[in-house]
């Protein structure tokens, strides 16, 4: 006699809990990797003017 049993299954990704929970196993496991590799897309404008602030900070702390 052959049982053959099937389910199924929905489920829901909590992204709040989940990308707090990334981010906290990040924070404890970045000192001990090596080599992260990262591909992403930046958000031009923001970045942008992110980069040169930082770069005019250190054209300030060179002089």
């Amino acid at each position: 006699m052959q049982n053959n049993l099937n389910i199924k299954v929905t489920a829901d990704l909590n992204v709040t809990r989940s990308v707090a929970q990334i981010n906290a196993d990040i924070k404890k496991i970045e000192g001990q990797l090596r080599y992260l590799k990262l591909t992403a897309t930046l958000d031009k404008g923001k970045s942008n003017a992110e980069i040169q602030k930082q770069i005019a900070t250190l054209n300030k702390q060179k002089k």
